[in-house]
């Protein structure tokens, strides 16, 4: 589940004004958003916080040859806060300033983000040749990731089939 954390700028439900609070949905993050109830500065030091969850596992990536273990819904998390962070910076008034901050920090965490799917992409191919179907791998993937690493392994040994 993503949460978006968030300030309350205008009460609602059993939240005050000045209240931080972690939505658990991106939909309710943007309804809540577009109707002034809450400000999401402090999601932007929760897009820092994913950046540097995404350099970890990409150092680790790049530092083991076997895929290392990332939670089901990772990147679920990174396309939620991608989509929601595209959304604001296209529909908020912001300085110049802070809009290239914010489109900086996107274009990073998009980036970071692509490299990370390669890195893994390459070890799926190769978890599925040499140990398919195997559940110690299973245990190490996205949702994503599963349903790649299933078809790889099927189609490999359907290949390899005498």
């Amino acid at each position: 589940m993503t949460l978006i954390p968030a300030k309350v700028l205008k009460p609602f439900e059993n939240y005050k004004e000045g209240d931080y609070v972690l939505l658990d949905s991106v939909e309710s993050a943007r309804e809540l958003w577009k109707k002034g109830f809450i400000d999401l500065t402090p999601f932007w030091e929760g897009v820092q916080r994913l950046i540097a969850e995404v350099d970890m596992a990409l150092f680790k990536e790049k530092e083991e040859r076997v895929l290392q273990e990332l939670k089901r819904e990772f990147y679920k998390e990174i396309e939620d806060y991608i989509l929601l962070a595209e959304e604001i910076v296209k529909n908020s008034i912001l300085s110049p300033k802070i809009l290239n901050v914010k489109l900086i920090t996107l274009a990073n965490l998009k980036r970071k983000y692509k490299q990370l799917k390669a890195v893994r992409y390459q070890k799926l191919f190769q978890a599925a040749y040499f140990r398919p179907n195997s559940a110690e791998i299973l245990k190490r993937l996205t949702n994503e990731e599963l349903e790649i690493y299933e078809l790889f392994s099927r189609l490999t040994e359907e290949y390899l089939e005498v």
